[in-house]
């Protein structure tokens, strides 16, 4: 449902214009879902050379160039069966080359994700207190830039729907079932 309100919610014309393109082009609504993934990541200004992937457990950020957005939902190498729940783990936490231009989820270049590695005087790692990190990085900076990014566009499209007085209780569905199903990769 989401993948075809975008064309009537997203808070840029011409994205919008984008997402009514690829509907009338897809031949299906997993195509659709595709298609709309990938022109959401390019309507932020986020390209594939941009994500660096921070691992499952949130640490340990680097660029990765053969890592692009995920925005299929099936393994084209694998005769086409659903992406597997360890092939997508990998995206669980990411930062952005581009995270300091950000606006309410900036993320600078370098904060990693959730967690943080910091090296103690007997040499022993642990993970950074939030007080540490907000000391060092400011209270601006978001440590879950995907649950960030997920809550922003939520936003935004439901603003734009209050404004058109349409697409709510559609709009509400689609958020509910996306947390449900674990777009956020929460484990809470």
């Amino acid at each position: 449902m989401l993948a075809k309100i975008l064309k009537d919610l997203h808070p840029v014309k011409k994205c919008r214009d984008q997402f009514a393109k690829n509907q009338a082009q897809s031949n299906n609504e997993e195509e659709l879902i595709e298609l709309q993934a990938a022109t959401a990541w390019d309507c932020v200004g986020v390209s594939p050379s941009d994500i660096m992937l921070c691992g499952s457990d949130g640490r340990g950020c680097k660029a990765s160039w053969f890592q692009k957005p995920l925005t299929r939902i099936r393994n084209v190498n694998a005769r086409h069966t659903l992406i597997k729940w360890e092939e997508m783990e990998q995206y669980r936490n990411f930062e952005l080359e581009i995270g300091d231009q950000l606006g309410a989820c900036f993320q600078p270049k370098g904060t990693g994700g959730p967690k943080l590695l910091k090296l103690q005087e007997q040499e022993r790692s642990h993970l950074e207190s939030d007080k540490d990190f907000k000391k060092r990085i400011g209270n601006r900076k978001t440590a879950w830039l995907r649950a960030c990014s997920y809550w922003s566009a939520f936003h935004a499209l439901a603003l734009r729907a209050d404004a058109l007085g349409k697409w709510t209780n559609e709009l509400f569905g689609s958020i509910v079932r996306i947390i449900a199903g674990g777009a956020l990769f929460c484990g809470g």
